[in-house]
């Protein structure tokens, strides 16, 4: 009986054992796996298309460069109208070009974080409607303290997305011709100064330093017809859906545990 006893127990033991190996080793099986997988998924790179769409977005972004820029550095023009017509002096009235060139720059960290939460073609579309507001309202002002309102602060803060989702936007798509692209959409910037400068004199000519603003300021609304076109790669998409995802998830995770310990 002792024998028959002693026997079963160790065929018992035995059994438990083979049985905790194989679970260890199942165990040890999924942690690989999930590490293997957790690093091929590290190191895996998103496929940028290098070209295809990208190409629109050039010219979207060479477009947005051409206007902003253009308005930009033909303002003088402007700036010597106004000097005559308030007959303010030339440093009082010099503060609205000053804040309209110095406000697009100041505001450059905080566009940029925006345009990571909300995407370029959101932000570019913002950006050339609050332009042409300023600009629209800057044809019915009566003041230079209003002025640096309108053009200085408010078109001057659409002014400073634009200068930021022109780079961005080229930078989603391209990778080995990132250099050449870029160079492309900056071009605008030389393109616009060749033409603002003669029509922005020739509008004020005609039309009044009022009424060359007033059309200035639908040629901004260009710029959300371009950044309706600056839409995001598929492999941004799905990048930013997993992330989504997964915080998603470890939200739910940790309100679980708050729950658990709740309970407990």
């Amino acid at each position: 009986d002792n024998v028959g006893l002693t026997t079963t127990t160790t065929t018992t033991f035995l059994v438990m054992e083979d049985s905790d190996v194989k679970k260890r080793k199942r165990l040890i099986s999924n942690e690989s796996g999930d590490s293997i997988d957790s690093s091929s998924t590290d190191k895996k790179k998103p496929e940028i298309p290098d070209g295809g769409y990208g190409w629109v977005v050039v010219l979207a972004s060479l477009v947005v460069s051409l206007i902003a820029d253009g308005l930009s550095f033909s303002f003088g023009l402007i700036n010597s109208e106004l000097l005559h017509y308030f007959g303010e002096s030339p440093s009082k009235t010099a503060w609205i070009s000053s804040l309209f060139f110095s406000v697009p720059l100041l505001m450059g960290p905080i566009w940029s974080n925006l345009v990571d939460n909300y995407g370029c073609r959101k932000m570019t579309i913002f950006g050339g409607l609050l332009s042409a507001i300023g600009f629209g309202l800057s044809s019915l002002c009566n003041s230079v303290e209003m002025l640096m309102l309108t053009f200085g602060i408010i078109s001057g803060l659409g002014l400073g997305i634009g200068y930021v989702t022109a780079v961005v936007s080229i930078a989603f798509w391209f990778d080995k011709k990132r250099t050449f692209a870029t160079g492309i959409g900056a071009s605008g910037t030389g393109i616009g100064t060749f033409l603002y400068a003669p029509l922005t004199q020739w509008l004020i000519d005609t039309y009044g330093w009022r009424g060359a603003t007033l059309i200035l300021a639908g040629t901004m609304l260009n710029t959300c017809v371009c950044g309706a076109l600056m839409r995001d790669p598929d492999w941004l998409i799905e990048e930013n859906r997993l992330e989504s995802r997964s915080q998603s998830m470890t939200t739910f995770s940790n309100s679980s545990v708050c729950l658990e310990e709740i309970k407990k």
